[in-house]
């Protein structure tokens, strides 16, 4: 076998891994009694969403939303590991097991998603910028050639 085709067979496994541990996350979840926690989650990702989308056209507010995102992504493992020991206090069962089931399905996933969103809408300004000088560089340049043939 080639490298190549090693390496997209990892990456399937991988795959195929991640998401049979999203799914272990939403089958073992009581939608009745922790409503709350899975309330305040949703309330925290929509909140997010929606900050980066009403500030789509400012690159500062996109690029601290994606870098938000990001950063709570990575500390999913010490958040994880508190709400492992204080679990009683937010939820009826106990959700945090080492292998974060819950935190990938209804924390991480979503947080990388609204990040990938962010790098996208930076990546149209940037695309935005770059052609709107582009033409300003042009017309510029049109103009000098223009008045450098009224004066011959």
């Amino acid at each position: 076998m080639s490298p190549s085709n090693d390496l997209l067979k990892l990456v399937l496994e991988h795959a195929d891994a991640l998401s049979q541990r999203a799914q272990l996350g939403f089958h073992d979840f009581d939608y009745r009694a922790d409503a709350p926690l899975l309330l305040g989650l949703l309330i925290i990702h929509i909140s997010m969403l929606g900050y980066l989308l009403t500030h789509r056209n400012d690159e500062n507010s996109i690029t601290a939303c994606a870098v938000v995102s990001v950063l709570l992504t990575t500390f999913s493992a010490p958040i994880n590991r508190l709400a492992a020991k204080y679990w009683s206090y937010i939820a009826s069962k106990n959700y945090f097991d080492q292998q974060a089931n819950f935190l990938l399905a209804f924390y991480s996933a979503p947080l990388v998603g609204i990040a990938i969103i962010g790098l996208f809408l930076q990546l149209r300004i940037v695309i935005r910028t770059a052609g709107n000088l582009a033409r300003k560089q042009a017309a510029k340049a049109f103009k000098e050639k223009r008045a450098s043939g009224k004066t011959q």
